[in-house]
């Protein structure tokens, strides 16, 4: 499959309730996960993918959940709506981020934790 393949499809989809791609090689030994909307803009017609599935925002809090396990939690703050509470290990010790529950934050967190090196 390749890249304007890929364009092509995601023209047609309703990408609202489905703002993340996961995505990998023809030799299916890597994959990726990012933003619909990052991934579209950077992808290169010629590429050549294995495949392509987009995932809900609860898919990907699933995926955020197997890679961070029980440092990463989710609550409902009144005026705010859901917020991301994501513990980490920084070079000065662990430290606590507060974060809206988004798109933006479950991507950042995710890329972080994997250091853009998801295993699959």
């Amino acid at each position: 499959m390749r890249g304007l393949e890929i364009l092509k499809e995601l023209e047609g989809q309703a990408l609202v309730n489905h703002p993340f791609v996961r995505w990998w090689r023809p030799e299916n030994d890597f994959c990726d996960y990012d933003l619909v909307e990052r991934f579209r803009s950077t992808l290169g017609s010629g590429e050549e993918f294995g495949g392509f599935e987009l995932l809900t925002m609860q898919e990907m809090w699933d995926e955020l959940k197997r890679v961070t396990g029980e440092r990463v939690s989710r609550y409902r703050k009144s005026r705010s709506g859901e917020m991301v509470e994501w513990r980490h290990l920084e070079v000065d010790g662990m430290r606590v981020d507060v974060l809206p529950f988004s798109a933006d934050t479950m991507i950042a967190i995710y890329d972080t934790e994997t250091r853009d090196n998801p295993i699959c």
